[in-house]
C-alpha cells in the first residue's frame, strides 16, 4: 500500500510539474483567452447591472483552462467565481465545473462549433439555480462575446450578450460603476 501511494504521488507530481504550454489537446483551442484581464458590463434580471472581470490561464499541467471571474454588482456586492474547463476524451467533449462565493456551483458539457466558437450546456445549482446554454466566441486577440441563454420550459431563451475587451496593462480589474 505504501508503494502504491508513493507511485501515485510521483505520477501526480510529474503531471503537475508539466509547463502550461505542454497542453496539446482540445483545451489548447481556448488558448487565445489566456493573458490579461477581460472586462465587460451586463445586466440580468436576477443580478441587475454588473461588471464582469475575468482572467484565463492553463492549469494542472495545461490540461485545464482555469477561469477566475469577479462579478461586481451595482449595489456594491460581488461574486467570485472559479471555473475549470477540461476535455473528456471518452465522451469527446469539453467539461466545465464552476464554483462561486455565493455557494452556487455549475457543471456543463460543451463542444467547438466552428473556429473560435464554443457552446456549453449546463446547470447551476444553489443560489442562482438554472439550466443554461453559453456560447463563447473569440472575436480577435482583444475581444470576445458571451451569449447566455436560460431554459424556459423546453427552450433556451436569450438572457444577455456580454462583450468583453482584453486589458493587458495593470493586474487589477477596473472598478465598476
Amino acid at each position: 500500500m505504501n508503494l502504491l501511494r508513493h507511485v501515485f504521488l510521483f505520477v501526480l507530481s510529474a503531471a503537475l510539474a508539466l509547463p502550461a504550454h505542454a497542453q496539446t489537446g482540445p483545451v489548447q483551442a481556448l488558448g487565445p483567452l489566456v493573458g490579461g484581464i477581460w472586462e465587460g458590463d451586463g445586466q440580468l434580471p436576477s443580478l441587475g447591472q454588473f461588471r464582469s472581470a475575468r482572467s484565463h490561464e492553463f492549469a494542472l499541467g495545461g490540461r485545464y483552462l482555469r477561469v477566475k471571474q469577479t462579478i461586481s454588482l451595482a449595489d456594491g456586492r460581488s461574486i467570485e467565481e472559479e471555473t475549470f474547463i477540461g476535455w473528456d476524451p471518452d465522451a469527446s467533449r469539453y467539461t466545465l465545473w464552476g464554483f462561486a462565493s455565493d455557494g452556487s456551483r455549475s457543471d456543463a458539457t460543451g463542444e467547438a462549433v466552428g473556429e473560435n466558437r464554443f457552446v456549453f450546456t449546463g446547470r447551476t445549482y444553489g443560489a442562482r439555480a438554472s439550466e443554461w446554454r453559453m456560447t463563447l466566441f473569440i472575436i480577435d486577440a482583444g475581444s470576445m462575446s458571451v451569449l447566455l441563454e436560460v431554459k424556459v420550459g423546453r427552450d433556451f431563451e436569450p438572457a444577455m450578450t456580454l462583450a468583453y475587451r482584453r486589458r493587458t496593462t495593470g493586474a487589477q480589474p477596473t472598478p465598476p460603476f
